[in-house]
């Protein structure tokens, strides 16, 4: 899953209502959802709705979260903004979230970005 830093697929543990399960791993997104279509629920640990600005950003489930985690906020990584999901480099992403929602991207922000953009281009 895992190469040269960069995550390449999505691992997937499943259960049926029939109490089968599994694991799998896809290359992408668009192949997951195509197989799992049927699913009656699909939970995923990725952002989803990309804030565009501070306003939407305040709303996000993640901030209300932290609230939540005395101790252990930090635990919760900042949503980059759209705007920086899709920048074309690192610095320009941390620049772009830094004036769009006033917020540091940690490099586990940075990390998931390409996943979080999969998905963005997804839905």
């Amino acid at each position: 899953m895992q190469t040269g830093g960069e995550y390449r697929g999505w691992a997937v543990f499943w259960h049926d209502l029939s109490g089968r399960y599994g694991f799998a791993d896809y290359p992408d997104i668009t192949k997951l959802m195509t197989l799992h279509k049927n699913a009656g629920c699909l939970c995923i640990d990725i952002p989803i709705g990309l804030p565009e600005n501070r306003q939407q950003n305040v709303a996000r489930p993640d901030q209300k979260l932290r609230s939540r985690l005395p101790g252990k906020a930090s635990s919760v990584f900042n949503t980059p903004c759209r705007q920086a999901v899709y920048a074309r480099d690192k610095q320009t992403a941390k620049a772009c979230n830094l004036q769009v929602l006033q917020k540091i991207l940690s490099e586990q922000s940075l990390g998931f970005t390409p996943k979080i953009r999969e998905v963005d281009q997804f839905l």
